[in-house]
């Protein structure tokens, strides 16, 4: 089994609810994000996003630049189905979160200043 496969198994066998890591309310994250005074506009990953309720956390404070990554097709189409028309406002990736910074943000490989993973919400500029 792959792990997409893992995944999607794991969104369609219980409710997003029931995994581990799941919060009715990510304080910590908007909290770090507001903590660094992210402009509205400002481009906001969340890579391995899954069902994670932080991308409507993020749409309740106003930030319209958000892209949602997550290896479940399963995980995207259940935040997707939550947060109705609301979800048009997101750029969702269904795929490895294992992509190269520059890939994700869009920079060429001379702009980047690293080879590092993004593996969590983060704010950046291009």
């Amino acid at each position: 089994m792959s792990t997409q496969e893992h995944w999607n198994k794991a969104y369609s066998s219980k409710p997003h609810e029931g995994l581990s890591w799941y919060q009715t309310e990510p304080t910590l994250s908007l909290g770090l994000i507001a903590d660094c005074m992210v402009d509205p506009d400002a481009a906001i990953g969340d890579i391995g996003g899954g069902a994670s309720l932080l991308v409507d956390g993020l749409l309740d404070r106003g930030y319209r630049n958000i892209t949602v990554l997550d290896i479940s097709d399963e995980a995207v189409r259940q935040a997707k189905q939550r947060l109705g028309a609301s979800a048009a406002k997101i750029q969702w990736r269904a795929e490895n979160g294992l992509v190269p910074r520059a890939e994700f943000i869009g920079t060429t490989k001379s702009e980047r200043a690293g080879d590092g993973l993004l593996n969590f919400a983060v704010p950046y500029s291009n």
